[in-house]
């Protein structure tokens, strides 16, 4: 359903600050500003995948995007990866255009279906350069992906054969609850890939305060799922994401 004041939200143009930006989408979606402040202080985006990692026994790799046309400064990134050889697990992919590595807070999360290969090899997907996009027009300085299965395969069909759990990853879970429970903005965006997967309704329960991007009139797609961002305008506005997903 949507949110009474959500089609007066202009998170473009008059915000200075990720902060004002989450305050005014919360505001929007009749979500207590205060709540964020009776919350542990969120850590940095390093500092975080550096506890996942010695916790749960993962592997961080970092690097940097060079400097573009539509990224002026550059952007760090971090990746949290499964210790396997190939790895076969990517549970979290952040990047950010700040100076300095942002607290969560001012990171926008993003869960999609599944990760792909290439992001971290200096050229930037599609997908993520428009959620890119989106978060800075957002007003956040970065965004972190994380993913409904965090099996890493091109093409999302793979899934099927794998199986729930196996698709999932064993620290899946944990990522995606630690992770959103600090972000600014949780962002469902995973597509009609969750469709008929028991994982989807399951994923929806573990994101803190989860919106989705509405597309031709629609909260949800046909199939009840949050809509994959590509071919969204950018100018669209989030919108809490029904518990029905």
């Amino acid at each position: 359903m949507l949110c009474d004041g959500i089609d007066r939200l202009e998170v473009a143009g008059a915000l200075k600050s990720p902060y004002e930006a989450t305050d005014t989408i919360l505001m929007a979606l009749h979500v207590p500003i205060d709540a964020l402040a009776d919350e542990s202080p969120a850590r940095t985006i390093e500092s975080e995948l550096e506890a996942l990692s010695g916790d749960h026994a993962l592997s961080v790799s970092s690097g940097r995007f060079a400097r573009r046309v539509d990224l002026p400064h550059g952007a760090e990134w971090r990746a949290l990866y499964s210790r396997d050889t190939r790895p076969d697990y990517r549970y979290a992919f952040g990047m950010w255009w700040s100076k300095h590595a942002p607290s969560l807070r001012e990171m926008a999360a993003w869960v999609l279906l599944n990760p792909a290969t290439g992001d971290t090899d200096g050229n930037p997907r599609p997908i993520l350069t428009g959620c890119r996009h989106r978060s800075e027009r957002w007003g956040y300085n970065g965004l972190i992906i994380l993913n409904v299965f965090a099996y890493r395969d091109r093409n999302p069909k793979a899934l099927k054969a794998l199986g729930e759990q196996r698709a999932t990853g064993p620290d899946n879970d944990i990522v995606l609850s630690r992770i959103t429970a600090q972000c600014a903005l949780t962002v469902a965006a995973w597509g009609d890939g969750g469709a008929g997967w028991k994982r989807a309704e399951a994923v929806r329960l573990i994101l803190h305060r989860p919106v989705c991007l509405p597309k031709t009139g629609r909260i949800l797609s046909l199939k009840g799922q949050p809509f994959y961002p590509k071919g969204i305008p950018r100018v669209a506005k989030p919108v809490e994401l029904p518990l029905s997903a």
